[in-house]
């Protein structure tokens, strides 16, 4: 839709037998709605998906990976498993391996920063959508696998093990010690969202709980890796009513057995759905600007605010913006930790 003002998110609860409802408003009327049940089984992809991946050129390192969402469709939608990967010095996109099981709104990225790196996907929702004039209704089920990707054979793996809980709406960080940090999301179980956390090695494929949760619930909140190793997670929706948190976490993957969460000192704007970066270098090196996001504790509405984090002082501090924002874009002058679509992965040196 052309001249989009703002896209705002909205999680409810239905008092049916499905119980986590995922609600998109865009500004002119269209409803998008996930429903979210344990019950629902996840939508494997068919022999047509499965066909145009056979016999693909393969990426190389500076190729972008583009995997999943929803597929084609007028009245009925599907997720899809398919994958492609754009090729900058051609201009042109390529189709790729299918994922084993279809899915939207995964969280995925690069598990090293090897050029033959595989990309891991964790969670999302799969399941089907039915179309209306204003109306899109999502049935499925929100997932607890992973799924690897191969550059080197274009081809998908499941992973062997599952996350202690099903995740849609988390984030995945990358660590110094090669592993990653899934944090928060929400569940087939309903609100409040997840405070839970837990650590992926992609040495073995296994999931480990950290040593403690977050402050608070959290789901379509920020995670930035910050240069002294320590990961900030900031706001984000604590229920699926609109919720607001108002706190931040700093994860320590050194700290305790499985590494430890303490609360920020700061207090940061209440937002979901916000965009976070971390400066590279200049006289802002090392802080980290969140911009824009639902902004609305209860209600939903798109924010012009805006926050830096000064981890020095574990201070934040406000900055307006000119618009109001959400589900936007926010990207560093230079590529060094810079903030990437979740559907999109960088296959990077």
């Amino acid at each position: 839709m052309k001249n989009r003002r703002r896209l705002v998110l909205w999680l409810s609860l239905t008092a049916l037998v499905v119980p986590l409802t995922i609600v998109l408003i865009v500004s002119r009327g269209m409803l998008i709605e996930i429903k979210a049940s344990a019950a629902t089984p996840p939508l494997l992809p068919d022999a047509d998906e499965l066909a145009r991946a056979a016999g693909v050129p393969l990426p190389v390192a500076g190729d972008v990976l583009v995997s999943g969402g929803m597929g084609a469709g007028r009245a009925s939608f599907k997720t899809i498993g398919k994958a492609e990967y754009y090729n900058p010095s051609k201009r042109a996109f390529f189709t790729t391996g299918t994922m084993p099981v279809t899915a939207a709104n995964q969280t995925a990225l690069a598990v090293s920063s090897s050029p033959s790196s595989k990309i891991a996907a964790f969670g999302g929702i799969s399941g089907k959508v039915h179309s209306t004039v204003n109306l899109l209704s999502f049935i499925g089920t929100v997932m607890a696998g992973v799924e690897n990707y191969d550059p080197a054979t274009g081809k998908w793996t499941a992973g062997a093990n599952m996350m202690s809980s099903p995740r849609t709406g988390a984030t995945a960080t990358s660590l110094p010690s090669g592993k990653i940090l899934i944090a928060g999301g929400f569940s087939n179980n309903g609100s409040p969202a997840l405070n839970t956390a837990e650590i992926y090695d992609p040495g073995n494929g296994t999931f480990v709980a950290t040593d403690n949760n977050m402050t608070d619930p959290r789901a379509f909140h920020t995670a930035t890796l910050l240069a002294n190793g320590k990961v900030l997670l900031d706001s984000g929706l604590t229920d699926n009513t609109g919720n607001l948190s108002t706190t931040a976490d700093l994860f320590d993957p050194t700290a305790g057995i499985h590494s430890v969460f303490t609360e920020s000192a700061g207090t940061p704007g209440p937002r979901a759905a916000a965009v976070s970066v971390i400066f590279p270098s200049g006289p802002m090196a090392g802080k980290v600007l969140i911009t824009g996001g639902d902004a609305c504790s209860g209600s939903v509405c798109s924010s012009m605010s805006a926050d830096v984090y000064n981890p020095l002082t574990d201070a934040f501090s406000s900055v307006p913006m000119n618009e109001l924002r959400m589900n936007h874009t926010a990207t560093c002058s230079t590529m060094a930790r810079c903030w990437w679509p979740a559907a999109s992965t960088l296959l990077h040196h």
